[in-house]
């Protein structure tokens, strides 16, 4: 509630002059620092979601939404609960790097490839018709398992240990992704492996590779990510395996340093070996 009565709404975007003075001055830069800056107006992007997750969960005394599916049915999904607390602004919905979605408003695709394009409108088909009453769309998304649904590894709530390492919401194609109970091997292999080149897309209804809707290469081999102690800060995208993404959730998995008994070596072969090794030379955790 200490936010609730603190900020308004509408005060959530208080600094949107200050991001319009810097889109407008991307122009006036070298390449360089129009990436950096595009990067800086990400985290603040993500501060403002964080802003808004705290007063919903101040305001449902810690706890997360219940709802998952965007259907035009399950209001508890975090697209619709957030709704009340940004008023539909536009301008924090996208990373700078992915402004465009796939698809319009109409469910026609656009042609933008990823890594550089938003989700569109959900569905048609995934959804049984999609939402038609609104446009949703946006350049972010959360791990399917921050949710109150009461399953044992769900972040049902905000107060927990660690909470640096938890991300609440970070750079996604689509609305969210499940890492753990998804896929032939839960949460190792199929539901966590990365993708096999820059900017690979699967579809969402799949159960396999759903790390591939997180591991997007839009800051030079790092991601902005937003953590349940509600700090934001630039990740690297073989980092994103280390983070504690559910309950249960191995950060010692095949992808890590420390589960390959702390052999650089073999995790630098095994990131070398994986589809076309786009991501070899990226810093290893």
């Amino acid at each position: 509630m200490i936010f609730k009565n603190f900020l308004h709404k509408k005060d959530v975007v208080v600094i949107s002059i200050s991001i319009a003075f810097l889109l407008a001055s991307l122009g006036a830069i070298g390449a360089h620092g129009r990436k950096r800056a595009k990067e800086m107006l990400c985290l603040s992007n993500l501060r403002q979601w964080g802003l808004m997750w705290q007063m919903y969960t101040g305001d449902n005394n810690g706890y997360f939404h219940k709802g998952r599916k965007v259907s035009g049915v399950d209001k508890d999904c975090w697209v619709y609960v957030l709704e009340n607390y940004h008023d539909r602004n536009q301008k924090i919905r996208c990373c700078p790097e992915a402004a465009t979605p796939f698809t319009d408003k109409d469910g026609n695709y656009t042609g933008v490839r990823n890594p550089w394009g938003a989700w569109g409108m959900i569905g048609p088909w995934w959804t049984g018709g999609g939402i038609k009453d609104a446009y949703y769309y946006g350049g972010y998304g959360i791990e399917d398992h921050l949710k109150n649904t009461g399953y044992s590894h769900n972040w049902n709530h905000c107060n927990h240990p660690s909470a640096d390492n938890i991300p609440v919401m970070t750079s996604c194609f689509f609305i969210s992704g499940v890492l753990l109970n998804s896929g032939q091997t839960p949460g190792i292999e199929a539901a966590i492996e990365p993708s096999y080149y820059d900017g690979e897309y699967r579809d969402p209804p799949s159960g396999l590779g759903q790390m591939t809707r997180f591991c997007l290469n839009r800051h030079n081999g790092k991601v902005n990510v937003l953590f349940m102690d509600w700090s934001v800060r630039n990740v690297g995208l073989k980092e994103l395996w280390k983070l504690k993404w559910c309950k249960g959730w191995d950060t010692e998995n095949a992808w890590t340093l420390a589960g390959n008994g702390g052999n650089y070596d073999a995790t630098y072969q095994r990131w070398a070996d994986w589809g076309d090794g786009w991501m070899t030379d990226f810093k290893i955790y």
